[in-house]
């Protein structure tokens, strides 16, 4: 169960789009949203987000082989987009003082968010909700998330 004072920053994300809730008042108010962020990038084909075919290596006796990144041009813009996600949550929670962040995103984002969060604040709580509610509106969002944080 969550003390009633707490300062909590809900983020609701995916690889492309984020927006940012105050919940401080989550038990007797709807979430608040004061920023939303998108990433159009995240969004395109992969075919679309390479400019180029594979890169050719000479190998010796005059045969060339081809070389394709391991690493998607889609997961490079979904962590383009979670290092910039990381930025601005950072940024609020030491702006409002905010002591607990609730962040639902699907598993493979919040890998990426996770890998360039830096815990500087020991009294920071950090929750993850391993779901995509990026389309809820902020009625069904308020209700899930009470739902989540306050029924256990």
């Amino acid at each position: 169960m969550l003390n009633k004072n707490k300062n909590m920053l809900v983020a609701v994300a995916n690889s492309s789009e984020a927006v940012l809730f105050d919940a401080t008042e989550l038990r007797k108010e709807d979430l608040k949203e004061f920023a939303k962020l998108e990433h159009l990038e995240s969004r395109k084909k992969n075919s679309d987000l390479v400019t180029d075919g594979p890169g050719y290596m000479q190998r010796d006796g005059g045969a060339a082989t081809s070389y394709e990144s391991k690493v998607k041009p889609k997961d490079v813009e979904a962590e383009h987009f979670a290092m910039e996600l990381v930025k601005k949550v950072y940024d609020y929670c030491n702006s409002m003082k905010m002591e607990h962040l609730v962040i639902a995103a699907p598993t493979h984002f919040y890998n990426y968010f996770i890998k360039h969060w830096h815990h500087h604040n020991l009294n920071f709580k950090l929750e993850h909700i391993a779901k995509d509610y990026t389309k809820f509106t902020v009625k069904d969002l308020t209700a899930t998330m009470r739902q989540h944080l306050f029924v256990k």
